[in-house]
Order: C-alpha cells, then sequence, then structure tokens
C-alpha cells in the first residue's frame, strides 16, 4: 500500500500469512449484514420523507373542506427542505384564511344590503298598489298606509293625519 505525506511518498508492506481469503459463507452473511442495512436505512429515509408529506396532504385536506384551525405545520423539523414547505404552507394557510373570513364579511353585508333593498322595494311597491285602489274608503286607505309605514319603518305604531288644503282637518 502506498501513501504520501507532504511531497515524500511512503510504502506499507502486508504479511500475506495475516491476510485471509474470504471464502463461501463469509461472504453472504457480510451481503446479507449489508442488505439489511441498507433496507432499514431506506426504512428511515422514507419515513423520514413520508411523514411529513402525510401530513402535508393532512393539512391540505382540511383546508380544502374549510378547516383552517387544524392545519399548522410543525416549522422546527430538522430538514431544511421540509421546514421550508411547512413555513410555506402556514402562510398560504393563513392567507386563505384571512381572504376567506374577508369574503364572508363582504357576503353578508352585501346580503343584508340587498335585503333591506328588497324590503324598501316591496314597501314601494305595495303603497303603489294601495293608492291605485279607488273602492276603499280614505279612513281605510289611510290606517293601510299607517300599517305599511310602521313596518318599513320597524315601529311599534304609527299615525297618519289626513288635512285639506286649507289646514282643516278630514
Amino acid at each position: 500500500v502506498a501513501f504520501s505525506i507532504g511531497k515524500d511518498t511512503y510504502w506499507m508492506l502486508l504479511d500475506p500469512g495475516r491476510v485471509s481469503i474470504i471464502h463461501g459463507r463469509t461472504w453472504i452473511i457480510w451481503l446479507a449484514i449489508a442488505a439489511l442495512l441498507s433496507l432499514a436505512g431506506a426504512a428511515l429515509i422514507a419515513e423520514v420523507i413520508n411523514r411529513p408529506l402525510r401530513k402535508l396532504s393532512q393539512a391540505t385536506n382540511r383546508i380544502r373542506e374549510g378547516d383552517f384551525a387544524g392545519t399548522r405545520l410543525d416549522e422546527q423539523v430538522p430538514t431544511a427542505e421540509i421546514r421550508d414547505v411547512n413555513v410555506g404552507f402556514n402562510q398560504m394557510a393563513t392567507a386563505l384564511q384571512q381572504a376567506y373570513a374577508g369574503l364572508e364579511g363582504k357576503v353578508k353585508e352585501k346580503t343584508a344590503h340587498l335585503a333591506q333593498q328588497n324590503e324598501r322595494l316591496e314597501a314601494l311597491y305595495d303603497v303603489a298598489q294601495m293608492s291605485g285602489q279607488t273602492d276603499q274608503s280614505l279612513e281605510t286607505l289611510a290606517h293601510s298606509f299607517a300599517a305599511k309605514l310602521a313596518r318599513i319603518a320597524r315601529a311599534d305604531a304609527s299615525a297618519v293625519r289626513l288635512a285639506a288644503e286649507d289646514g282643516e282637518r278630514l
């Protein structure tokens, strides 16, 4: 065996009597040990990669179902690549949750506004329809108008005072 230290080369001579050739059964034992160690290492590496991927998949499914609360992934994992993926996923989940909450608020606001507009249109239609009825007495129309006005204003009661053009009460 040759080796160098600095610019100097050295040789080491081994006694051939002390080195033996490995025969049949010994080779099989060493190969079996190497194969078992390789399989154990592969299983360990697969578990180190598959566990975080499984958690990422589960968190993705929860977000798809609208559950933003339980989707945080561990950002303190030893593998840098998985840590980066988890950090990015957590940031994305937070942004989605905030966007979703903002949209829910806007939808509720618009729905309330549309309901109020619809209620006003119904009231206007009712009043217009009522004013076109000529077969009812003025008193009946006034009572109907007062009831509709109370409903529109969400008041317990309302009153209508009828007066002639000269200010006299009718």
